[in-house]
């Protein structure tokens, strides 16, 4: 698909500011850049790990070039690193036995909000 600029990934979830729980996440890969040639599989595959990473609730990007969450695409392809599965473990602390402090569950129907992250 063709995504704005030089956007080679794109994810789009929608979540519910009161509980934090992701409803939904949709990704959207460029397999060609802005000027029509087609990226190589090694790019694709650290595109689509980038984006992997916000479906599961990385929302925002690192300053580390060498992070797999680093907002362009770097040469050669990052992969995850420690700092990778250090965002993880805030995202998941309960997966890596850090205990998670549960929010009381709202009895009215939850506002759902969509952000695009690219």
């Amino acid at each position: 698909e063709k995504l704005p600029g030089n956007t080679l990934g794109q994810t789009s979830y929608t979540y519910s500011p009161v509980t934090g729980r992701m409803a939904d996440a949709e990704i959207t890969i460029a397999l060609e850049d802005s000027h029509g040639v087609q990226q190589s599989a090694d790019d694709i595959r650290a595109v689509i790990a980038h984006e992997l990473g916000h479906a599961l609730g990385i929302g925002g990007h690192s300053t580390t070039s060498t992070d797999l969450m680093y907002p362009s695409l770097q040469t050669p392809p990052q992969s995850a690193g420690i700092r990778d599965l250090n965002t993880m473990k805030t995202a998941y602390p309960a997966a890596f036995g850090v205990p998670m402090v549960m929010r009381e569950q709202s009895r009215v129907p939850e506002q759902l909000v969509t952000k695009v992250i690219e």
